[in-house]
């Protein structure tokens, strides 16, 4: 069912990656050094620990949305991808293109990016880490500046499935 995409073990380190939260639960993660996997569908990266890279300001914001009026707490990560589901990688992008074909072809329906990506790290391919850029245009966004083609909201967020490639944690923030 799967395809040829390799997912091997790298050790590639991101020195800065940032999760928000409410502030008494980001004490509790330095205390113990133990995150709760996000689950669901509003996973679109599948279950895991959300983080997004070298953005302490979109950690910020998101914070700010999720918990209004609450004191929040900004964890910074160093996170090694290891095994990473790096959808930058079109061999990647090619893997879950297959798997959705493959489901839909045994009747599955509802075929999220939250449902294949967690069917793909049970099922076809191991993976520790999932890698992506969401970007935002149209609506308020658009481009950075007229006649660019870089837009003017983008997120790089990395999925850690696997805690043990959180190497370390420290606050970067808290605000509220």
């Amino acid at each position: 069912m799967g395809s040829n995409a390799e997912i091997v073990y790298v050790d590639k380190i991101v020195p800065d990656a940032y999760h928000g939260t409410e502030l008494k639960t980001a004490l509790k993660i330095l205390r113990g050094k133990n995150f709760i996997p996000s689950r669901g569908r509003e996973t679109y990266l599948g279950d895991g620990v959300y983080f997004y890279e070298s953005s302490l300001w979109h950690a910020r914001q998101w914070c700010q949305r999720r918990f209004p009026g609450l004191r929040h707490g900004v964890i910074c990560a160093a996170i090694n991808l290891r095994r990473c589901l790096d959808l930058h990688n079109y061999e990647h992008r090619k893997l879950l293109q297959q798997v959705r074909l493959n489901l839909e072809m045994k009747g599955y329906k509802k075929l999220t990016d939250t449902f294949l990506i967690n069917f793909c790290a049970t099922n076809i391919k191991e993976f520790d880490t999932v890698r992506w850029t969401y970007t935002a245009t149209g609506g308020k966004y658009g481009k950075i500046y007229p006649g660019s083609r870089i837009d003017d909201f983008s997120q790089l967020i990395i999925c850690v499935r696997n805690q043990e490639s959180i190497l370390s944690i420290e606050l970067a923030d808290e605000g509220g």
